[in-house]
């Protein structure tokens, strides 16, 4: 039976993630640099590159987490949030950009299982959600969750993937650590693709890229002009969304 992850394993699980390059130091984006504050607890800082200026916006209910400063934050795929951990929360980038009154709160997305994993990131326009799961907090074993916003199971059931406090493993392969690329976890732009680790496309990719309209795992081949890789970045690449 699996177990569910506490505040100390959520914890190391951020820690590890920090080490391993999973999130972002400091976002761009429009001209201006995010970053949290590593000697205030809950503070982020935003500067103005274009007009250099310098905006400390503090994080309400921030309470003990991490009281020295730091955490982690990345931008979700869509550029619409900024995920926040270990609060497992995000601020929308727009309210952010403008923190008038020095202060924001922290918004929490509801999806499967949502009190047992880290939000990786969102795809807002098609309300979806990933979020990893603490299998061994020490040697970095995760397992993913692909979830609707507000939905009640994992969309996909596969090794590698959620299934619920009392599921018991499929395989003794049935989890994955951080992959060798700069992301921990990504959703496409469109929202139609995840990677809960690595963007690898290969035959023996584990757990691989998803194809969530289809609800299969995406594999290239080498074409001759564009290589596996290529072609699968090429899923995750900014497009004009509507």
């Amino acid at each position: 039976m699996m177990r569910p992850v506490n505040v100390l394993l959520f914890i190391m699980l951020a820690f590890h993630i920090s080490v391993h390059a999973a999130s972002d130091e400091v976002v761009s984006l429009r001209g201006f640099d995010i970053r949290l504050n590593k000697d205030i607890a809950g503070e982020i800082i935003v500067e103005n590159r274009n007009e250099n200026k310098v905006t400390r916006c503090r994080i309400k209910d921030w309470g003990n987490r991490l009281a020295k400063g730091g955490g982690l934050i990345n931008l979700t795929s869509d550029n619409i949030g900024l995920i926040i951990n270990p609060v497992s929360g995000y601020v929308p980038v727009d309210q952010l950009l403008q923190c008038s009154n020095g202060e924001i709160e922290i918004s929490k997305i509801k999806y499967y299982d949502s009190d047992m994993a880290m939000l990786i990131d969102i795809n807002f326009k098609e309300k979806i959600v990933l979020g990893l799961v603490v299998i061994d907090a020490n040697l970095g074993q995760y397992q993913a969750i692909i979830s609707k916003i507000d939905g009640v199971q994992n969309l996909i059931n596969s090794d590698g993937f959620w299934g619920g406090v009392t599921a018991p493993l499929r395989s003794e392969d049935d989890y994955f650590s951080k992959g060798e690329s700069e992301y921990l976890g990504k959703i496409s732009p469109d929202g139609r693709y995840v990677a809960p680790n690595d963007m690898d496309c290969s035959l023996d990719s584990f757990p691989g890229v998803w194809d969530m309209k289809e609800k299969k795992k995406v594999v290239f081949e080498n074409n001759g002009s564009l290589s596996v890789d290529e072609q699968c970045k090429m899923l995750f690449q900014m497009k004009n969304v509507d």
